[in-house]
C-alpha cells in the first residue's frame, strides 16, 4: 500500500511524501525533493537518520537520505575527459574537488510516480551542461515486496558518453 501526503513547498513546487507499508511492519517513506529517504520503519522503529520537516533537509548539508550525483564521490580537479572532449564542473569542495556532482540530484524536485501497490518510481532530468556535466535522464525506485524483503533500484539513462555514480546516501541509526 502507497499513501501520497504533502511534505512542504520548495521554491513554489509542491513536495510529496511517499509511503509504502507491508503487512509486516516494514515501511518506508521518500519525498520527491532529492527523491530523498526519510524513513525506514521496521517494528516501530526507525532506522535511519532524517529530519521532522523538509526544512531539515533543503539545509542538508550532509546529503542524509539523498539521492546524490551525478557522481557519488569526489572529481579530482573538478574535470574530467570523455572521448576527448573536456568536462569542467564545479568545485564545490573547498574549490578543489567536485562533491557529489554538484548536489543537483539531492536538491532536484523529482517526478514521483506509483507504479503500482509496492512501488514508486522517481525521474528527473537533468539538462546538458547542468554544472559543466552532460546531460542525462535518470529513475529511482522503491519497491516492497512481501516479507522482510526490500529492493530499490536506480537506473541511469545517459544522453551522451559519460560516467555515473548515482547512490542513495541514507544513514542507519545505532
Amino acid at each position: 500500500m502507497i499513501k501520497e501526503t504533502p511534505f512542504g513547498e520548495h521554491l513554489g513546487a509542491e513536495i510529496t511524501k511517499y509511503t509504502l507499508k507491508n503487512n509486516n511492519g516494514f515501511s518506508a517513506s521518500v519525498i520527491n525533493y532529492g527523491a530523498t529517504i526519510t524513513n525506514i520503519i521496521f517494528d516501530g522503529a526507525d532506522l535511519v537518520l532524517g529530519y521532522d520537516d523538509l526544512s531539515g533537509y533543503t539545509k542538508n548539508r550532509g546529503f542524509i537520505g539523498a539521492t546524490v550525483g551525478r557522481y557519488a564521490n569526489r572529481i579530482a580537479g573538478g574535470k574530467f575527459t570523455i572521448d576527448g572532449t573536456e568536462y569542467n564542473v564545479e568545485k564545490n569542495e573547498k574549490g578543489i574537488t567536485c562533491l557529489h556532482g554538484g548536489g543537483e540530484y539531492s536538491s532536484a524536485h523529482w517526478c514521483g510516480k506509483e507504479l503500482d501497490e509496492n512501488s514508486v518510481e522517481f525521474t528527473y532530468t537533468s539538462p546538458d551542461g547542468q554544472d559543466g556535466f552532460p546531460g542525462c535522464a535518470v529513475r529511482a525506485g522503491l519497491q516492497l515486496k512481501c516479507g522482510l524483503r526490500r529492493s530499490g533500484f536506480i537506473y541511469v539513462l545517459p544522453r551522451k558518453y559519460g560516467f555515473t555514480g548515482t547512490v542513495n546516501h541514507y544513514a542507519l541509526r545505532r
